[in-house]
């Protein structure tokens, strides 16, 4: 007899724990319908991932081959599907999209709740008076939620502060390289020319010099000593004929 009740006992709990995960997840993806106007065929195959994950986490006093209790008939009066093989490929397909973070998130969630609510036989329940702390700790966890994520939004508002303010400094270093180059490469073409202007000055200086060098040495060879003599003769001589048949 005390056997039966025992048995009995855990099915009502394995029962209690399976209804309680149903309606928690049928709140969370009724509220999701609720905000997107239309029902999430995704959230709901997410939601059943968790849950079959979740029974490796929080196993059930009364074995069963049936995961938390999750039947076609509980499945069907919960979400109203009655394809348990669509929901099977649902399921799969959405295995690999499920975000580690909502399904670790689930798994918490109903780990507190079947652990505050219906207790294992291995598992101490919460005292009363935690029970009653919980609205205030939520609220409390609510509150540190909000504060951390105002310091987020004054900390990325920094950050892109920072980062505009170095984008700003590197504009101008930018500028003040750019210009730096234009000068040193200005400076240099001005050497290069004036060093190529003197060197072409020393050329034509050279060739000038070179040029009455040779002039000279051409009269000096055309118009040689006795040659000059003779022409002054011809110009003071009235009869140039005879002195040309002289020489």
């Amino acid at each position: 007899m005390e056997e039966c009740r025992a048995c009995a006992h855990n099915d009502i709990e394995a029962d209690m724990r399976a209804k309680l995960l149903l309606h928690e997840l049928k709140l969370t993806v009724s509220t999701e319908a609720e905000d997107r106007k239309s029902i999430n065929f995704k959230a709901m195959a997410r939601s059943l991932v968790a849950v079959v994950r979740t029974q490796h986490h929080v196993d059930t006093t009364a074995p069963s081959d049936v995961p938390f209790g999750l039947t076609s008939e509980t499945v069907r009066d919960t979400w109203g599907l009655n394809d348990t093989e669509q929901m099977s490929m649902m399921k799969e397909a959405m295995r690999v999209l499920l975000p580690p973070e909502v399904e670790a998130g689930l798994r918490a969630k109903c780990e507190l709740l079947c652990d505050t609510f219906y207790p294992l036989n291995s598992h101490t329940p919460l005292p009363a008076s935690q029970l009653h702390r919980l609205p205030q700790e939520l609220a409390a966890f609510q509150a540190d939620v909000t504060a951390m994520e105002a310091k987020r939004d004054v900390l990325e508002a920094a950050v892109e502060g920072g980062l505009e303010e170095h984008i700003r400094l590197l504009t101008d270093m930018t500028k003040h390289i750019v210009s730096m180059i234009k000068y040193y490469r200005l400076d240099d073409v001005t050497i290069y020319s004036r060093l190529k202007m003197e060197f072409v000055q020393s050329c034509v200086a050279a060739m000038q010099k070179q040029i009455e060098l040779l002039t000279t040495q051409l009269l000096l060879q055309t118009y040689p000593p006795h040659k000059l003599r003779s022409l002054a003769q011809l110009r003071s001589s009235p009869s140039p004929a005879i002195h040309i048949i002289d020489d």
